[in-house]
């Protein structure tokens, strides 16, 4: 007898059930990495531009060949620890090597997310709370 497939989504849904605790470590394929670092910002690296200021995601939106509007992080967490890219086409390359961005149908949609609409309140009183931070 072969065994159903499970979605990310129905595996969260059944340990959540169970009352069992979430692991650490995000789940593969559930969200790009970035919205894990909004989600759950106490588990998160920062980083500190040079006038001590918190950067976690400075968020760009670009149109992609399709025709689509991508938004992606600048800040992205690569092997653990951030990296600030030094160009929007750089962080949009490696953001969709890595499947780290929300496709939108539109600019409209696009752009007031990539402009702060995915601070969530939780994240927005985390880095009010955190020195050196503007959230």
């Amino acid at each position: 007898m072969r065994e159903p497939k499970k979605t990310a989504k129905k595996a969260v849904r059944n340990l959540a059930k169970g009352g069992a605790k979430l692991p650490l470590e995000p789940m593969p394929y559930t969200s790009p990495d970035f919205q894990k670092r909004i989600d759950y910002p106490e588990r998160s690296p920062v980083l500190r531009n040079k006038n001590g200021q918190v950067e976690t995601h400075r968020m760009a939106a670009e149109r992609g060949e399709d025709g689509k509007w991508y938004v992606f992080p600048t800040v992205q967490n690569i092997g653990g620890k951030l990296k600030k890219f030094s160009s929007v086409p750089s962080a949009f390359s490696s953001a969709i090597k890595r499947g780290d961005y929300y496709r939108f149908n539109t600019k409209k949609e696009a752009i007031p997310y990539a402009s702060g609409a995915y601070k969530t309140p939780k994240f927005k009183q985390f880095y009010k709370e955190l020195p050196g931070s503007k959230k």
